[in-house]
């Protein structure tokens, strides 16, 4: 096996992610993005999905691949909630 490979078996972030597939590409990065960076986002995922979609013709897991990219492009990365810290029994 290749390092690559090694690292990426390994890899809890990694595991169970189709190769091929940038998570914040489709899915959107988990900070914050303007919307110009957006728009490109969007347009290159956009791109990237119509080849998956081509290759996949050919290939069941490419195939399977576009399917996830584009289930990805439907959602919104959750965000960190900003913690609060109240005391039991204070009065405001």
């Amino acid at each position: 096996m290749t390092p690559y490979r090694d690292s990426a078996v390994d890899d809890p972030e990694h595991a169970g992610v189709p190769i091929g597939i940038d998570l914040d590409l489709f899915r959107g990065p988990l900070g914050h993005e303007s919307d110009e960076e957006r728009a490109a986002r969007v347009a290159a995922a956009a791109d990237n999905l119509d080849e998956l979609r081509h290759a996949g013709q050919d290939d069941e897991i490419t195939a399977l691949d576009a399917q996830y990219a584009e289930a990805l492009m439907r959602t919104v990365p959750l965000r960190p909630r900003a913690r609060t810290h109240r005391r039991r029994g204070a009065v405001a």
